[in-house]
Parts: structure tokens; C-alpha cells; sequence
């Protein structure tokens, strides 16, 4: 009976004798030597006494240069030495810090990803686990989602973008998410210069496949585009162009400016335009509002083009004149070399046949030229009114294109930006 007993004295001593306790170096690295490997030096464990403690890291920077600055991307790049000194000891330890290749990790997918689902490929992600067996794992990667962007409210989109992340090994009754927190954390959050984060949440929801459910975690994103930028760099100049392509109406037409001004315009704004484009939204399941606007500007400001082409065209109508001699005792006439009245040609007659014969055989015989001279002089006349009423016929539709142009242009305006604010 007492060898018995000292037998299993000596055993028990053996076994509690090959426990180890993280409380001090030597006994951490019994600890990954029985439970993780067999290695001599660990480069897992933190080179301190009293592994309670925290550790002390300076950290210096050499700038050497910076190489590029981004201001589409929101990046900067820069040139130079990082330095890092701390202090070796060595001590106890409650956690453990090992490579995640060493311990058991769920593989957690992305479902609605476009790219690779298995994105966790960082074998040097930080992994903590403490004396009671909890294990926190942090790896971190890009989460590429697909998600659906409705373009409609275009600058003043408004969107929601989910991440559904799932185990696909184990199933709902082998492994089940909890969520910790219904919020996403934003403490080292930095802002987006083109898009507002106004909420972030998870959820956890089961999803089937077959006859297996399986649990679901979801980060939902509710975005909010910035509009600014793009309102003071594309939209508002093109809103400006086309109020100044209104102005076409008020430009007399004598001075000949009218058509070259209404073409400039139009360049300028189609010129903008193929810049604009670039920058817009190609989708066309559900096009924005402002492509609609832009189209329909377009179009406004090339009718007013047209419509100017024709003004000038009634401007210079000249009826009657068929051929070049028409035209060359017209423009006579208008310059003043040959231009006589009515009246003056009669009375001129009537005092030349009443001095003598002679002279009224001399104007008998240059009566007939007389005569054609002044047919033309009659028809100048005929024309000079025509040609005075279709000038105010063309004033009138300036005026008039002018008031309905800018009633069209103020309603495609209001209703396209107001539809998308009411959005």
C-alpha cells in the first residue's frame, strides 16, 4: 500500500511538473513549446520580464522626399526611413500572440463579391489568445462588393451597399455568428472626398442552400454623395452656357454677330459637354435626371441656332431679283447715285417740254429711260417696304423666341434639380 501511494505521489508531481503559466518568459515559451511548436527562440513572444507590462517602441521618420500627391485618389506618397528601437527583456505572460497558420480559423467568405471569394490569405494577421481560451482574430484586406447603384438622383445619389460574409464549412448548427455589436466601428474611420458614411451596421441573418442553412453576417453601408464639386465644375457651367446661349434673341441683326455668337455657344457647350461626359454615370438601366437635362439643352441651344440661321436668312431676303444687273441698280440706288423721286423726275419733264421744242424733243427722247428709271425706282421703293416688314416680322420672333427659349429652359431647369432634391 505505501509504494502504491508513493507511485502516484510521484506521478502527480510528474504531471503538474509538465504544466506551464504564462506568467513569466520561460514559462510562455513552455507554453507554445506544448501546445504550438518545439522551437528554441519564439519570435511571437515579446521580448519582456514581466510580460504584464506593455512594450515601449520609439519610432522615428527620415523623410527623404515626397514622391506623389493624389488629390483624386486621396493619397499620399512619400520617401524615406522608418526606425524602430525598444528595450529586450523577458517575463511572464496571459496571452499568447501566435501565427494564425497555427490555430483553428473559420473560413469566412465573401457572397456577393465579383472578385476572389477567399480574401483572408494573411497568415501574419494579428491572433490573441488569452489564458481562458478566447481567441481574437484581426485580418485585414479589401472587401470587393457588388452592389446595386441606382444613378437616377445623379449628384445627389444616395445608395446602400451590403458585404455578406459567410462560412461556408460549417453550418448554422456547427457555427453561428453573433454580432457583437449592432454598429460598425469607426474609431480609425477616415473620411471620403467624394462620398459621406451616414450609417454602418451589422446584421446577422440564415441563408439556405439546398437543405443546409448556413449563417450570414452582413455590414450594410448607407452612402451619400458630396455634391459640391460637381455642382461648381460641371453642372453649373453648363446651366450658365445655356443661359447665354439666350442671348442670341437680343443680338440686332444688322450687326452680323448673330449666327457667329449662337455657334460659339454651341461649341462651347458641346465642347463641355464631351468633358462632362466622363464624369457621369454610364449606366442605362436607370440613367440619371441630368443626362436627360444635358440632351435637352443641347438640343434647345442648337434650335436657337437654327432659328437665328433663319432670321438672318428673312433679314436679307431680296424678292425680285433675278438677275445680276437687278442687283447692281439695286445696290445704286441703295448708295445714293442714282436714287430720284417721283415727283422731281415729272416736274423736271414738265419744265423741259415747256421752254422749247428742242429740249422737249430731247426729253421726249430720253423719255423711255426716264421712264425704266423710275419702274425701278417704284419697285426699289415696293421692296424697301417689303423688306422693312419682314425686319420687324424677324424682331417680333426674336422677342417671342426669346420669352418662350427662356420660360423652356427655366422649367427643364427647376423641374430636373427639384425632382432630384425631392428624391
Amino acid at each position: 500500500m505505501f509504494v502504491f501511494v508513493t507511485l502516484a505521489a510521484m506521478l502527480g508531481v510528474t504531471n503538474w511538473s509538465s504544466r506551464c503559466y504564462g506568467q513569466t518568459y520561460n514559462q510562455t515559451k513552455c507554453l507554445y513549446e506544448n501546445l504550438i511548436n518545439d522551437q528554441a527562440y519564439h519570435t511571437e513572444i515579446r521580448p519582456l520580464i514581466d510580460q504584464d507590462m506593455v512594450m515601449d517602441v520609439g519610432v522615428s521618420f527620415n523623410l527623404i522626399s515626397i514622391v506623389e500627391v493624389n488629390d483624386v485618389s486621396q493619397s499620399f506618397s512619400t520617401n524615406g526611413f522608418l526606425t524602430l528601437s525598444w528595450l529586450d527583456e523577458y517575463g511572464g505572460q496571459r496571452r499568447l500572440h501566435p501565427l494564425p497558420k497555427k490555430i483553428w480559423r473559420p473560413r469566412v467568405l465573401i457572397l456577393n463579391t465579383l472578385q476572389d471569394r477567399d480574401i483572408f490569405d494573411d497568415d501574419k494577421a494579428p491572433v490573441y489568445v488569452n489564458y481562458n481560451g478566447s481567441t481574437t482574430w484581426s485580418p485585414g484586406s479589401l472587401f470587393p462588393a457588388s452592389c446595386e447603384l441606382k444613378m437616377i438622383e445623379f449628384p445627389f445619389d444616395r445608395h446602400t451597399c451590403t458585404i455578406q460574409l459567410i462560412s461556408m464549412m460549417y453550418s448554422n448548427k456547427e457555427l453561428q455568428f453573433v454580432a457583437a455589436s449592432p454598429l460598425i466601428e469607426r474609431t480609425f474611420y477616415s473620411d471620403n472626398g467624394e462620398w459621406d458614411l451616414k450609417e454602418a451596421s451589422v446584421y446577422v441573418s440564415i441563408v439556405s442552400s439546398g437543405n443546409t442553412n448556413f449563417s450570414l453576417v452582413q455590414l450594410q453601408f448607407t452612402i451619400e454623395r458630396k455634391p459640391m464639386f460637381l455642382l461648381l465644375s460641371v453642372f453649373l457651367p453648363v446651366i450658365f452656357l445655356s443661359f447665354l446661349d439666350l442671348f442670341v434673341f437680343v443680338i440686332p441683326v444688322e450687326s452680323g454677330m448673330k449666327i457667329n455668337y449662337g455657334i460659339t455657344v454651341l461649341l462651347a457647350l458641346s465642347t463641355f459637354m464631351s468633358m462632362v461626359s466622363t464624369m457621369i454615370p454610364k449606366s442605362s438601366l436607370a440613367m440619371a435626371y441630368v443626362v436627360f437635362y444635358l440632351f435637352a439643352v443641347f438640343i434647345l441651344s442648337m434650335l436657337t441656332v437654327i432659328e437665328s440661321i433663319g432670321i438672318v436668312c428673312l433679314y436679307n431676303f431680296h424678292p425680285g431679283l433675278t438677275d445680276l444687273k437687278d442687283q447692281q441698280d439695286e445696290k445704286a440706288v441703295l448708295e445714293g447715285d442714282r436714287v430720284r423721286s417721283v415727283s422731281e423726275l415729272m416736274n423736271s419733264c414738265h419744265s423741259k417740254a415747256m421752254s422749247n421744242d428742242d429740249e422737249f424733243q430731247k426729253s421726249t427722247r430720253d423719255g423711255p429711260n426716264e421712264t425704266q428709271t423710275v419702274k425701278r425706282v417704284e419697285s426699289q421703293t415696293s421692296r424697301n417696304v417689303l423688306r422693312y416688314r419682314l425686319y420687324v416680322i424677324g424682331h417680333r420672333i426674336d422677342l417671342v423666341s426669346l420669352c418662350v427659349f427662356t420660360i423652356v429652359w427655366l422649367s427643364m431647369t427647376f423641374a430636373v434639380f427639384s425632382r432630384i432634391s425631392y428624391l
